[in-house]
């Protein structure tokens, strides 16, 4: 979604790495516990400077209806130096609200351009990736926020 997305808005993209397996069942089990415990893990490879850009969009799955583990270290490390932010996430089935909520609240201490309740999100779930028609509207009106934010 994130590469659909980045298309979409003509966007550089930008893949958090972080070190260990999260695959199969051991994987999952890392997955919902990083995400329950709050864990930051060390991210690494990052070949963009989030300070460059007038808008950073940032994705996450949803881990256990939370922002996943990856992700609530980018937030961590960098929030401080975003000047605006939309978020998406992503799910198999539910948790969206409090996986945004909880990537607004990272953001929050540093975000004084970020009004709480009026930055861009949007949570796509497997439906919206069966149905491309829907899941397509979604992203595009996403997109359309994203693009429609006032740039200082």
């Amino acid at each position: 979604m994130a590469r659909q997305l980045a298309e979409v808005l003509g966007a550089d993209e930008e893949e958090i790495l972080v070190s260990g397996k999260r695959k199969g069942r051991l994987g999952l089990l890392r997955c919902v516990f990083e995400a329950l415990a709050e864990i930051k893990p060390r991210i690494h490879g990052m070949r963009h400077d989030p300070r460059d850009y007038d808008i950073v969009v940032i994705g996450s799955p949803v881990w256990a209806a939370r922002v996943s583990s990856p992700v609530r270290s980018y937030l961590c490390r960098y929030a401080s130096v975003m000047p605006r932010v939309a978020l998406f996430c992503t799910m198999s089935s539910s948790g969206a609200e409090q996986c945004l909520a909880e990537m607004g609240a990272l953001l929050d201490p540093h975000a004084e351009v970020i009004e709480r309740d009026r930055f861009p999100g949007v949570a796509l779930d497997d439906g919206d990736f069966w149905s491309e028609t829907r899941g397509r509207r979604k992203l595009r009106k996403f997109a359309d926020a994203v693009v429609s934010i006032p740039v200082a």
